[in-house]
């Protein structure tokens, strides 16, 4: 954690969930050895955590922890203790900017062996309360799906599956709970879901899920990007795009 309003939001996204799901919260802030001297700014903003979290009945857990590196010391806290979750909101980067969420973010994404939720921030809508998932297994995985759903029930938000299958030359899992058990899906998870079949034409997928998100105005677009056995986890060009030019936050979640 850190100060400002992009923490807040993510903290307030881990307590929704955690109050459905009867979850324990860490709240975590680094502090680097090498250029920071004092520990108050840091010990504020978890203890902030925490007694927002007792005022809600939510069992939160301040740790200030110092490494030499913000990101490395995250890491090292993530890869040394049994978190099913790290969740984490960067500010968006520019499109022409090389990184997709920062440099803390980026390496964080790519080398934790937790779970990661990273959710670059675009505007000032909270609760969510319209959520898209555009479903091509080149930009989605289940498991961004499961987290997306996961959200919904916490929230009672909307939930848009935008079907762009089409995209998939060949599919391994086509998302098969969804289109062929459909109903069960939403008996499962609730009322509120609903799927999108848009017009393709001559558009890329990028494009795509960018035009269906301006007209469905969603307030959280949730994406992960899938992982191959034996390579570095790489996010593509159509996901950086999207993240970085939606008029919305984006989550991007790996397992």
């Amino acid at each position: 954690m850190a100060k400002g309003d992009r923490s807040k939001r993510v903290l307030g996204v881990s307590f929704m969930l955690a109050r459905k799901f009867g979850s324990e919260i860490t709240a975590l802030t680094v502090k680097d050895s090498r250029k920071e001297i004092t520990w108050s700014d840091k010990v504020a903003v978890v203890t902030r955590a925490y007694r927002d979290g007792k005022h809600d009945g939510i069992n939160v857990v301040p740790k200030v922890k110092s490494a030499k590196g913000i990101k490395e010391g995250i890491i090292e806290e993530l890869n040394t203790r049994s978190y099913d979750l790290v969740m984490m909101a960067v500010e968006r980067r520019a499109f022409l900017s090389s990184s997709v969420l920062g440099s803390i973010g980026d390496y964080v994404f790519k080398h934790s062996r937790t779970s990661v939720a990273a959710f670059s921030i675009r505007n000032d809508t909270f609760q969510y309360d319209k959520i898209m998932v555009p479903l091509s297994e080149q930009i989605t995985t289940r498991t961004a799906l499961s987290f997306a759903t996961a959200v919904k029930v916490s929230t009672g938000a909307e939930l848009l599956l935008v079907d762009l299958r089409k995209f998939d030359k060949k599919p391994t899992h086509g998302f098969k709970l969804v289109f062929e058990h459909f109903d069960e899906f939403v008996e499962k998870f609730g009322p509120g879901i609903s799927i999108i079949k848009p017009i393709i034409g001559d558009q890329t997928l990028g494009q795509i899920v960018l035009s269906t998100a301006h007209a469905s105005k969603p307030n959280l677009i949730v994406m992960g990007p899938s992982i191959q056995p034996g390579k570095p986890l790489r996010l593509n060009n159509i996901i950086n795009s999207i993240t970085k030019l939606s008029q919305c936050d984006v989550a991007l979640v790996k397992k």
